[in-house]
């Protein structure tokens, strides 16, 4: 699993490389690809070349939109090549995967509102009050939720609902990947040290 990439080429190709040894079934990811430190063009090639299952975020979005492209680390307008842009314009919002156990929704913030997010730290009140959480409880049952945009890594279950956060590649946000077992029912989350060295940071079991 790849939390919001944000133009981390270099950590994405690192991560992609630790998947392909470990033998991964399937690379998800949530989106954000633009919009960061690296280069957007390299880490949508990876993306399509590893044919990573990727839903698109709120900052590509905006990219393709020309939207809020004062923040800092936009991705410029026509920065990217026409074979990227026609990439990021074929990604979906959300997709749903079946697996061997459990369906699998793949999105960037909650479902269909990619602005939506739930956080670690949220109390029981602000789980109540995120619709966009409590429509995908309603709705979805016992799926696992793989988002992103807090770039908080999390494990959280909201009654038969799990949701999973991927945390981000972004350099300066604590980044991480990690490994999704529906089988054995854990999540491994990976970081990775500036000489390239893997380390595996943390197992949660949900």
């Amino acid at each position: 699993m790849l939390g919001d990439l944000h133009a981390e080429d270099e950590m994405l190709r690192d991560a992609l490389a630790h998947f392909a040894e470990v033998g991964v079934d399937l690379v998800v990811s949530v989106g954000n690809v633009v919009d960061g430190p690296g280069d957007p063009n390299a880490c949508c090639a990876l993306l399509e070349e590893n044919e990573v299952v990727t839903v698109l975020g709120n900052h590509d979005r905006w990219y393709l939109g020309g939207e809020m492209r004062e923040l800092p680390g936009a991705t410029p307008v026509g920065a990217l090549s026409e074979r990227s842009e026609s990439y990021l314009a074929s990604l979906p919002a959300t997709l749903r995967l079946q697996t061997t156990r459990q369906a699998i929704v793949l999105c960037h913030g909650l479902g269909e509102d990619d602005m939506a997010s739930v956080r670690p730290w949220d109390s029981e009140y602000d789980v109540d009050v995120n619709y966009a959480l409590q429509e995908l409880i309603a709705q979805d049952g016992d799926a696992i939720v793989v988002c992103g945009h807090s770039h908080r890594r999390m494990v959280r279950t909201f009654e038969e609902l799990t949701v999973v956060n991927a945390g981000t590649l972004l350099r300066e946000h604590d980044p991480c990947f990690a490994i999704l077992d529906v089988n054995q029912r854990t999540v491994a989350f990976y970081t990775r040290h500036d000489e390239g060295v893997i380390l595996q940071a943390e197992v949660v079991r949900f």
